[in-house]
Order: C-alpha cells, then structure tokens, then sequence
C-alpha cells in the first residue's frame, strides 16, 4: 500500500514526528512536539498532510518485553487511533534512539533531546518503510 505515513516516537514529555513522501518511499523528519496536545496536532497533520498511515514505537527491552513504557506508547496510540479515525500501526522501535544518538554525535546541536527525537521517529519510519515496502 502506497501513500503518507506518519510516525511517531511517543515519550511522556515529547513526541518526535517524521512523515513519509506521498509515495511512501522515504522518511523525512517533521517536528517534536509537546506531548499535551499531541493529538490535536498530530490530528492536524493527518488532515493537512494527506496521511494514510500512522505508525507509534513500541519500546521493548532487548528481550522482546514490553514494560510500562510500552504501554503508555499502546495508550498513547489506541487515543491516536480514534481522534484521526484510521488505523495506527505499533512499530518495535528498539535501538532507534541509540542509532540517532550515533548519528548526531559531534554535529552542533546533537546533544538536544528534540534533534534525537525527530531522527529516532525517521529511523523508525525509515525502518518500517523498508520492510513493508511502503
């Protein structure tokens, strides 16, 4: 299935957004975006965005588990799913955070948490692009 995706990286604080191309072929960083009102705005997005898809991260330790994160981020995308009315796919987003880190170490700015963020949710989206053939 081709068109946009949107993906988030779902933290209690911020979200890192990243959107696909209108073909769903590659990943481009979009925003971070407060928490609070991220439904709002990423319901905006879906709208003025055209997206089709949107996918969240599923943190799980290296053993596959899911523990309290991974449930805010289920939470977090079941509210997702109803407020934009299609469909939110859950994505395993283990080490997205760490290969963003890797990548952004020494560039100016790399130490901001919001520059991780967005990288972390294009990695995700680039990720699952890949595998899903968009």
């Amino acid at each position: 299935m081709k068109g946009r995706v949107l993906a988030a990286d779902y933290g209690t604080h911020r979200i890192g957004l990243a959107i696909s191309d209108a073909i769903g072929v590659t990943a481009q960083p979009l925003a971070v975006i407060d928490s609070t009102d991220a439904l709002d705005q990423i319901a905006a997005l879906v709208d003025a965005e055209g997206v089709d898809r949107l996918i969240v991260g599923l943190p799980r330790s290296l053993s596959g588990e899911e523990g309290s994160s991974a449930g805010a981020a289920r939470d977090f995308a079941n509210r997702l799913a109803d407020r934009c009315g299609i469909q939110v796919e859950m994505v395993d987003e283990r080490f997205t955070t760490r290969i963003a880190d890797r990548v952004l170490i020494g560039q100016p700015g790399w130490r901001k948490r919001s520059a991780r963020d967005k990288l972390a949710a294009t990695i995700l989206l680039q990720a699952y692009l890949e595998r899903d053939g968009g």
